[in-house]
This record gives C-alpha cells, structure tokens and sequence, in this order.
C-alpha cells in the first residue's frame, strides 16, 4: 500500500559560504541569518520605542496652533487615537527589527536574509525618514518659515507632498531593487514586485498632486482602499503557502510580515476614517 508523500520545504536550509551580497549565492541551498531568540530585552526596547513615537506624535500636533481636528466629534477623534496608537506600537516593533538586524551585522552575523528581514528593513527606513521630513514641516510650519494652512493645500502645497511621494518613490525602487535579486521562492518575489508597482503609482500620484497644488482631486487617489487591497490579495496567499510549503521561519520574518499586514490594515482604517472626516467637514 502505497504512503501519500509529505510535502517538503522549498527552500532547506543547508550550511554554505554567503559571499558578499545580502541576498547570498543564487542557490537556494544556503543558510539564512538567524537572529537572537526574542527576550524580554527586545520587550523592553518596544516598550520604550512605542512611548517615543506616541510622544513624538503629540509633540508634532502641539506645535500646530489650531487643526481642523479640534472640532471633530468624539467617538471620531478616539478612532483617529486608536488607528494612530497601533501605528506606533507597530512602527516601534520595526525600529526594534531594525536594530537587531544592524546589530547582528555589526558583529559579524552571515546568512541570507529572509523576505521579512526586507520588509521590516524597508519599511521602518521609510518610515523613520518619513517622519523626520514631516518634523521639519510641522516646525518650519510652527516658525512661518512656511505658510500656515490647512493641510498645506495652495501655493505651499509642494513643501507638504513632495517629498513624501520622493520617498514612496525610492521606496518602491527598493523593493523593486529587492525583488530582483531575491533567492526566495517565486511567491516573495511577486509580492515585493506588487510591493513595488503600487508604490511606484501611488508616488507618481503624491507627486503630480504636489505640482498641481492640490488641485484635481489627484491627492485623495493616494488615499483610495484599491492600493492595500492589492497588497492583501497577494500577501494572503503568499503568507499562507509558505506556511505550508515554506522553510521554518524566525521571528523577525514574521515580524516583518505583521508590519506589512497591519501597514496594510491601517491605510483601509484611514480611509474609512478619512470619509467620515469630510462627511463631517461638509
């Protein structure tokens, strides 16, 4: 009688020289870098980091003399704390990614990384330069260097859109970059193309929109619920077959797979807090 097989890994995991380039020899056969078993350390440094952006946070509405979200209804200013609380705590958890995959290198770590080592990389890195640029907005905004106004829409509008769709647009190229040499199965590599083609589009966007002054309505596309759901539609699968027939991964892989589904999640909260916003302005 004959025995139904067991799927195999994809990708094992066998020892073999790295060589120079982060993405490792082409061959799958090659071990990946493994980080330190998550401690009480790490909790430790995601505590402290998610304090620090949600301090960040109120600092950067402090310095603004009035906002049109001083007049919103209540139970619509607590689901603007709520998505901008989780937000944090997420983006915390990358910063702590970040940190242990610098470190790692630092002393001396080898091994391939593995498609979420990218994303937390990726992401974090764009959000922490993301975030410095809207600092020096809000201050320069604060100080009058630049004109006050809402949301920055008229003749100053460049200074607001610009270079975030500047840093969408290098974003993207980094995960186009990524998903070139990536030595994954082909699965990780359509999703950091996907990655990379709605990021390139919605940069385009912010882009065109910062030359028009925000006129046009092109600003509000950036904002559409279609872009995360092409990401979920292929990061869902994606996730769930490498579950199946994937190598084992490590902790900082899945982490970075958490801030790219609750990136995702968020930009849908957005949306639907963005509509009811302007329900409520109109």
């Amino acid at each position: 009688m004959n025995q139904p097989e067991r799927s195999q890994p994809e990708t094992p995991i066998l020892l073999e020289p790295i060589g120079e380039s982060p993405f490792g020899p082409r061959s799958p056969f090659v071990e990946y870098y493994h980080p330190p078993r998550l401690g009480i350390i790490h909790l430790l440094a995601w505590t402290a980091a998610t304090a620090v952006l949600l301090k960040f946070g109120m600092a950067m509405e402090m310095l603004e003399a009035s906002s049109p979200f001083d007049e919103i209804p209540t139970a619509l200013r607590v689901f603007r704390q709520v998505i901008q609380f989780v937000q944090s705590t997420v983006h915390a958890a990358g910063i702590v990614g970040v940190s242990v995959l610098l470190l790692g290198r630092v002393r001396g770590a080898t091994g391939r990384l593995q498609p979420g080592h990218w994303i937390v990389a990726i992401d974090t890195v764009a959000f922490l330069v993301v975030h410095s640029w809207w600092a020096l907005y809000t201050a320069a905004r604060a100080s009058g260097i630049i004109e006050r106004n809402t949301f920055g829409f008229g003749s100053n509008f460049i200074w607001f859109c610009l270079p975030f769709g500047v840093i969408s647009l290098l974003r993207a190229a980094t995960y186009g970059a990524t998903a070139t040499g990536l030595r994954d199965a082909r699965r990780w590599r359509v999703l950091f193309a996907t990655l990379a083609v709605v990021g390139l589009i919605v940069s385009l966007i912010q882009i065109a929109a910062s030359f028009s002054r925000g006129r046009f309505g092109l600003f509000g596309l950036t904002n559409l619920p279609l872009w995360p759901l092409i990401i979920a539609a292929v990061l869902i699968p994606t996730v769930v077959l490498d579950l199946r027939r994937g190598p084992r991964r490590d902790w900082l892989h899945w982490l970075g797979i958490a801030v790219l589904a609750v990136g995702t999640a968020l930009s849908m909260a957005w949306w639907m807090w963005s509509q009811l916003f302007n329900r409520f302005m109109n």
